[in-house]
C-alpha cells in the first residue's frame, strides 16, 4: 500500500471507528450501561470489606482481592472526580504507550477502535490494562516482568498466557520479575486488608455463573470457550483446541515477536486458553491490528479489518494465528520498532 493509499485507509478507518463510538454510546444510553463496571469498582472501593463480595444476582463484584487494593484509593475521590480520573487514565494511558511503540496515526486508530468504545462506554479495566501491557513489552527483563506481573493482578485472564510467552523466550529475568510483583501484591493485600477477603472472594467467584450478569456478558465474549458456554456448548472442548492453537502459536511466533506483536501474542493467546474473555479484554491488540491494518499482506488486512471492525467475533483473530503458525516465515510482523528511552 502506497502512502496515499495509507492515508486514504487511516481517514476511513478513523471514520468508521467514530461512527462506531457514537453509535456504541447511543446502545450503552439507551441499555443505561455507561459507567456501569465502573459503578461496580467504585462501590467496592467505598463499601465495608464485609459487603466487598456480597453475593447477589446483578452486578456483583467478582475480581481478586487484590484487584480491590488498585481500586480501593478511589475511596478518596467522588464519583464524578473518580469518573474522569479512570477516563483520563484509560485514554491517556493507551494513548501514549500505543504512540511510544508506534506513531500518531496509529494512536489515533486505536483510540478510535470500536475495542476502546466497548471498555470506555461502561468503564472497564481494557485499557488500563491494555496500557500496562504496552509499557511492559517496550522493557525488558525483571521491568517487563514485573509490568505484566502487576498487570495480572488486575485481569488475571487477559495475561494468563503471559509466563509461557516468557518461557518461550527463554526471559527468565522477566519471568522472575512477574512472580515477585505478584507475589508483592498479594502480600500488599495480605497486610491492609486482610486473608478473610480471599475466603469471601471464593465463595461469590462460585456463585458468579448463576447470575444474570455473567449469562448477559456471555454475550459479548469473545474466548471460544465462552462461546461455547453462551451457545450451551461444554466449555472442554473448546478451551482444549484453543489451547492447543494457542500454543502452537506462540512457538513459532514468541521469540521473533516485537513489542506491538508480543503485546498481541500475549492478549490473544490467552483469548484462545481462558474459560471468560470479554471483548474489552482485547484492547491491548489494538495497536498490532492498527499496525495490521496498513501493513504489505493483503490478507492480513482483511483479517486486521475483521478485528477491527467487528472485535466480538475472533475470525481475524483466528486467521493471523493460523497464519503465522503455518507460515515459512518468522520474520517479526511488527515493522514498528520500539522507540529509544
Amino acid at each position: 500500500m502506497n502512502q496515499r493509499g495509507e492515508q486514504r485507509a487511516t481517514a476511513q478507518l478513523l471514520g468508521f471507528g467514530l461512527l462506531f463510538w457514537a453509535l456504541y454510546l447511543a446502545y450503552a444510553l439507551h441499555e443505561t450501561i455507561v459507567a456501569n463496571d465502573f459503578g461496580v469498582f467504585f462501590e467496592a472501593a467505598h463499601d465495608p470489606l464485609a459487603m466487598v463480595y456480597q453475593i447477589k444476582p446483578s452486578n456483583p463484584f467478582v475480581y481478586p482481592p487484590m484487584t480491590l487494593v488498585w481500586l480501593k484509593p478511589l475511596a478518596l475521590l467522588g464519583w464524578t472526580p473518580a469518573l474522569i480520573l479512570w477516563v483520563t487514565l484509560s485514554l491517556g494511558g493507551m494513548a501514549w504507550a500505543t504512540y511510544r511503540l508506534t506513531d500518531t496515526r496509529i494512536a489515533l486508530l486505536v483510540l478510535a477502535s470500536p475495542v476502546m468504545a466497548t471498555t470506555l462506554a461502561v468503564g472497564q479495566f481494557g485499557a488500563i490494562v491494555g496500557a500496562m501491557i504496552l509499557w511492559a513489552v517496550r522493557c525488558q527483563g525483571w521491568r517487563q516482568g514485573v509490568l505484566l506481573g502487576l498487570a495480572a493482578t488486575i485481569k488475571p485472564q487477559i495475561l494468563l498466557a503471559a509466563p509461557i510467552v516468557l518461557l518461550f523466550r527463554a526471559d527468565w529475568r522477566a519471568l522472575l520479575g512477574a512472580a515477585l510483583s505478584m507475589l508483592a501484591m498479594v502480600m500488599l493485600e495480605l497486610v491492609t486488608l486482610g486473608p478473610k477477603l480471599w475466603i469471601a472472594w471464593r465463595a461469590a467467584i462460585t456463585a458468579f455463573p448463576q447470575g444474570e450478569t455473567r449469562i448477559k456478558a456471555l454475550a459479548g465474549s469473545v474466548s471460544p470457550a465462552g462461546i461455547a458456554q453462551f451457545h450451551h456448548l461444554p466449555a472442554l472442548p473448546f478451551l482444549l483446541a484453543g489451547t492447543v492453537l494457542a500454543l502452537l502459536w506462540l512457538r513459532k511466533r514468541a521469540r521473533a515477536a516485537g513489542p506491538v506483536e508480543l503485546a498481541a501474542l500475549i492478549v490473544s493467546a490467552s483469548m484462545l486458553m481462558s474459560p471468560y474473555m470479554l471483548v474489552y479484554d482485547l484492547t491491548a491488540m489494538a495497536p498490532f491490528v492498527a499496525v495490521q491494518l496498513i501493513g504489505p499482506s493483503p490478507r492480513d488486512r482483511i483479517a486486521a479489518l475483521a478485528a477491527f471492525v467487528c472485535p466480538f467475533l475472533g475470525a481475524g483473530v483466528l486467521w493471523l494465528a493460523a497464519r503465522a503458525i503455518w507460515s515459512r516465515d518468522t520474520s517479526p510482523l511488527d515493522p514498528h520498532r520500539q522507540r529509544p528511552g
